[in-house]
């Protein structure tokens, strides 16, 4: 069966993680990825993930990029517990079944597009208004670990909904969210599936969120965010209509 490669490390470097085992995960019937078999090893510090699959006519290697992802954070994660120490994974290429080897960033190009706020405003500027304002900081936070933790969209994205509310009202009544929702102007229902959607995993429960969903999750915590940036940096005043029209869920 094709096997690809997945190469990186584990920070801090000074310490040379060895595990003691190799831990090996199969993944069936996953909406993304076809039926693949994981293995993880790490030695002094280097990350080594072969992912097994039987389709070797498709390139998958960004959908199983994630999979991998989240085995090394796992594993970053248990040894951290153990030794008290943040150990942070980092996969930084892939070997294809072919034998070419190619770099691998997280990224994605689609919401970074969404942050239009760049565009009127300095990197400059948006880094002080954060970087002096807590709540706004931790929200950020919450807007940008989806790009490296993508199923962490359902909690993230309502804390995101929550967090502008306080912000913008200081409060989270009825009034205050229709104040927020005709402040950054959006309705109800475009507010609604992310606070709906973080209420089972924010209680414990990690029921499953299919890929569609979990997308617009991330794309409406994204735009919330822009617009919250843009009324800030235009010190509250009211949204121009034409960069900003009114959102619908």
């Amino acid at each position: 069966m094709p096997i690809y490669l997945f190469k990186g490390r584990m920070l801090p470097k000074e310490i040379k993680l060895t595990l003691d085992h190799e831990p090996k995960v199969s993944v069936t019937g996953a909406e993304t990825i076809p039926d693949t078999v994981f293995t993880l090893s790490v030695e002094e510090g280097a990350i080594r993930i072969e992912a097994e699959t039987d389709h070797a006519e498709t390139d998958v290697a960004d959908d199983l990029f994630f999979f991998a992802q989240d085995l090394a954070r796992t594993a970053a994660e248990v040894a951290s517990i153990a030794e008290g120490v943040a150990y942070v994974p980092q996969i930084e290429s892939v070997v294809r079944p072919d034998g070419e080897e190619r770099g691998l960033i997280l990224a994605d190009r689609q919401l970074g597009a969404l942050m239009t706020v760049f565009a009127s405003h300095s990197s400059k500027d948006i880094f002080e208004l954060v970087a002096t304002d807590v709540g706004l900081m931790r929200a950020l936070s919450d807007v940008a670990v989806m790009l490296t933790w993508g199923h962490y969209a359902p909690i993230a994205a309502g804390r995101v909904a929550e967090s502008i509310l306080r912000m913008l009202t200081g409060g989270r009544s009825p009034d205050d969210w229709s104040k927020m929702r005709d402040i950054l102007r959006v309705d109800r229902p475009y507010l609604q599936l992310l606070t709906d959607r973080a209420v089972a995993p924010r209680h414990g429960n990690r029921e499953y969120v299919d890929g569609k969903t979990n997308r617009l999750l991330a794309e409406r915590s994204w735009t919330l965010m822009n617009r919250y940036l843009a009324y800030r940096l235009a010190a509250r005043q009211e949204l121009d209509t034409s960069a900003y029209p009114e959102l619908h869920g």
